[in-house]
Protein backbone atom coordinates (compact mmCIF):
# COMPACT_ATOMS: atom_id res chain seq x y z
CA UNK A 1 0.00 0.00 0.00
CA UNK A 2 1.04 3.53 -1.09
CA UNK A 3 1.09 6.39 1.13
CA UNK A 4 1.22 9.92 0.26
CA UNK A 5 2.75 12.44 2.72
CA UNK A 6 0.28 15.67 2.34
CA UNK A 7 1.36 19.13 2.93
CA UNK A 8 -1.14 21.15 4.47
CA UNK A 9 -0.87 24.73 4.37
CA UNK A 10 -3.59 26.72 6.30
CA UNK A 11 -4.06 30.29 7.79
CA UNK A 12 -3.81 30.17 11.50
CA UNK A 13 -5.06 33.59 13.42
CA UNK A 14 -3.02 34.80 16.66
CA UNK A 15 -3.15 38.02 18.55
CA UNK A 16 0.06 39.34 18.55
CA UNK A 17 0.35 40.10 22.10
CA UNK A 18 -0.16 36.90 22.93
CA UNK A 19 2.52 35.85 20.80
CA UNK A 20 4.59 37.69 21.79
CA UNK A 21 3.72 37.20 25.40
CA UNK A 22 4.79 33.39 24.85
CA UNK A 23 8.34 34.40 22.73
CA UNK A 24 9.07 36.75 25.94
CA UNK A 25 8.13 33.74 28.20
CA UNK A 26 10.52 31.37 26.12
CA UNK A 27 13.27 33.46 26.09
CA UNK A 28 12.99 33.93 29.84
CA UNK A 29 13.40 30.37 30.72
CA UNK A 30 16.02 29.00 31.99
CA UNK A 31 15.46 25.00 31.96
CA UNK A 32 18.15 23.05 30.21
CA UNK A 33 15.35 21.48 28.28
CA UNK A 34 12.85 24.38 28.20
CA UNK A 35 9.34 24.52 28.69
CA UNK A 36 6.32 22.77 28.87
CA UNK A 37 2.58 23.56 28.29
CA UNK A 38 1.57 23.54 31.32
CA UNK A 39 4.03 26.07 32.71
CA UNK A 40 3.18 28.29 29.82
CA UNK A 41 -0.47 27.47 30.22
CA UNK A 42 -0.33 28.74 33.87
CA UNK A 43 2.15 31.25 34.56
CA UNK A 44 0.59 33.36 31.64
CA UNK A 45 -3.00 32.83 32.61
CA UNK A 46 -3.97 30.88 29.15
CA UNK A 47 -5.39 27.88 28.43
CA UNK A 48 -3.42 24.79 27.76
CA UNK A 49 -4.72 24.91 23.79
CA UNK A 50 -4.23 27.98 23.46
CA UNK A 51 -0.43 27.92 24.85
CA UNK A 52 0.39 25.11 22.47
CA UNK A 53 -0.85 27.00 19.51
CA UNK A 54 1.34 29.93 20.24
CA UNK A 55 4.52 27.54 20.74
CA UNK A 56 3.34 25.52 17.64
CA UNK A 57 3.22 28.61 15.10
CA UNK A 58 6.84 29.90 17.09
CA UNK A 59 7.89 26.52 16.09
CA UNK A 60 6.35 26.98 12.81
CA UNK A 61 8.04 30.62 12.20
CA UNK A 62 11.65 28.94 13.24
CA UNK A 63 11.54 31.21 16.36
CA UNK A 64 11.44 28.09 18.86
CA UNK A 65 12.04 24.22 18.56
CA UNK A 66 10.74 21.35 20.48
CA UNK A 67 12.16 18.05 21.49
CA UNK A 68 10.24 14.93 22.97
CA UNK A 69 11.58 13.33 26.37
CA UNK A 70 9.46 10.11 26.81
CA UNK A 71 5.59 11.71 27.24
CA UNK A 72 6.63 15.22 27.47
CA UNK A 73 7.21 17.96 24.71
CA UNK A 74 9.76 20.61 25.92
CA UNK A 75 9.62 23.75 24.29
CA UNK A 76 12.69 26.70 23.87
CA UNK A 77 13.31 29.30 22.14
CA UNK A 78 16.34 29.52 19.32
CA UNK A 79 18.94 31.33 19.88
Amino acid sequence: MKRAVLEIKMKVYVNEKTLKKVEDYLRKCTSEYGTIVSEVSKDLNITRVTARKYLEVLVAMGKAKKRQIGDTIFYSIIK
